[in-house]
């Protein structure tokens, strides 16, 4: 059975697709997959089909529609450490989630899930001293952050977060700059800080928290 969703009014799709021409028809299928990626943006394709109740095949049809009228693109990247790259929908030049862009976001939505499951009343952008946090959760009544770091200022991060909580950890999304911040923690002999790879967050966390 598909999902019943809200339709979008002609107003919401200027406001999400302002480039598209106003004037063009969507089909019911292709209002719902526009819907659904705006509140889920963080499904991979390969389980958007399943999410809606729908064959893989009418999927394809209307991912391959929204994509040519401009109001959907694609964004790929690897979510774990082997294997060929994840797959995603999201709104056509849609840069803002939040704190950061959308492979930040998403990261942040994966670790903040991920301590929830674990009980840990996990906030995400949490505001301490001025500061926006990803991620701030409570362990034995002591403060731990969790900054997710991509393309961002991840030493000014470090220094003013190791001030804020009883515990920081850095997960790094590129290779390079998880490398580059484990020597940076070894010169500064933080001990409140612990610098982790988005790859193997799961493991680093359930020693850490």
């Amino acid at each position: 059975m598909d999902l019943e969703l809200e339709k979008i009014s002609k107003e919401r799709l200027r406001q999400i697709a302002p480039e598209v021409d106003q004037r063009e028809e969507l089909e019911e299928d292709e209002l719902e997959l526009l819907k659904i990626v705006e509140e889920y943006p963080f499904i991979q394709n390969t389980k958007r089909a399943y999410h809606l109740g729908w064959h893989r095949s009418r999927f394809s049809k209307v991912r391959k529609s929204l994509l040519e009228k401009g109001f959907l693109e694609e964004i790929s990247f690897k979510t774990k450490e082997r294997g060929a790259p994840s797959h995603f929908l999201k709104l056509k030049g849609k840069e803002d989630y939040g704190k950061g862009g959308f492979i930040h976001a998403y990261w942040v939505e994966q670790i903040c899930n991920h301590l929830r499951k674990h009980g840990y009343a996990a906030i995400k952008e949490f505001k301490a001293d001025g500061k926006m946090v990803d991620i701030a959760f409570e362990k034995d009544e002591k403060l731990a952050f969790v900054e997710v770091e991509y393309k961002s200022d991840w030493e000014g991060n470090i220094l003013r977060g190791v001030k804020l909580c009883d515990r920081l950890i850095s997960v790094f999304v590129r290779k390079s700059e998880y490398m580059k911040a484990k020597l940076f923690l070894g010169e500064k002999r933080l001990e409140k800080v612990a610098i982790v790879h988005v790859h193997s967050y799961q493991g680093a966390l359930s020693e850490i928290a």
